[in-house]
């Protein structure tokens, strides 16, 4: 009896313990790639006309290097969601100088892209070698998957703040509707974490002062409010991926795609 509590609690005081680490490391790359970013976004706002016409050229920069150093890590967050659900076996180190290269020349250049992605994808990558290169950790059922999953929280918490978001959206993003209950404290301890290292490392903060006021009149409001922006927020993932889906048919090569585009 002994013997299986003390086989059962090993692992988990394992996991929770690289959990922490993983979100401590991913806690400071978050804050220093938070702060060039934000660095990077005052300087563009500042020299717009003089760094929006570089965007089709570093469009076909950071596609060339994906293609020729990327390897798997052009697969972006769909090799994030294979190394959380167990199909994928590794997630390359060289992804995060790549994803923080291209996001910091896509921010530049006026590009759109989001930050989410790349935090979840940066905690994911910090996590999950943590967790394959300790031979210890692979005779525990489902350890590397878990850590990923707690990683993507840390990465989500690291640049936002945001560690009960951060959690919420690393336990769920694998299925909607479906929770890895599995991998809730783990997940919880790494964005905390990664949330304080941050925010101690000065990365800042996004705030909006609410007033105090009784929020019971506009629950429907709000409640409608989320049924809307879950309607735009699909008719925008559609249109999405018709675009590039219509895109890579008209321009087959991937680089004159980007600069087609980067252009337009």
């Amino acid at each position: 009896m002994k013997s299986n509590i003390r086989n059962s609690i090993l692992p988990t005081a394992a996991l929770c313990g690289l959990a922490i680490a993983a979100g401590i490391v991913t806690g400071a790359l978050t804050a220093g790639f938070g702060r060039i970013l934000l660095w990077i976004g005052t300087f563009r706002s500042n020299h717009l006309l003089w760094c929006l016409p570089f965007l089709p050229i570093a469009g076909v920069l950071m596609v060339w290097v994906y293609q020729k150093y990327g390897k798997e890590s052009a697969q972006g967050m769909s090799l994030i969601f294979d190394a959380a659900d167990g199909k994928a076996k590794r997630i390359p180190l060289r992804l995060i100088p790549l994803l923080i290269g291209s996001t910091w020349l896509t921010h530049l250049c006026g590009g759109s892209a989001g930050r989410e992605g790349v935090a979840v994808q940066l905690g994911a990558a910090v996590s999950h070698n943590m967790g394959r290169r300790i031979p210890w950790f692979r005779d525990i059922p489902d350890a590397v998957p878990i850590l990923t999953i707690a990683g993507m929280a840390a990465g989500f918490s690291g640049l936002f703040h945001a560690p009960l978001a951060a959690v919420c959206f690393a336990l769920e993003v694998l299925a909607v509707g479906r929770l890895e209950y599995r991998a809730l404290l783990p997940a919880v301890l790494a964005a905390v974490s990664a949330n304080w290292v941050s925010a101690a490392l000065g990365l800042e903060t996004f705030q909006v002062a609410l007033p105090d006021v009784d929020t019971a009149p506009f629950s429907v409001p709000i409640l409608l409010l989320g049924v809307f922006s879950g309607i735009a927020g699909g008719i925008f993932t559609l249109l999405l991926k018709q675009g590039k889906s219509w895109a890579a048919k008209l321009f087959p090569n991937p680089l004159l795609r980007i600069a087609v585009c980067g252009a337009v």
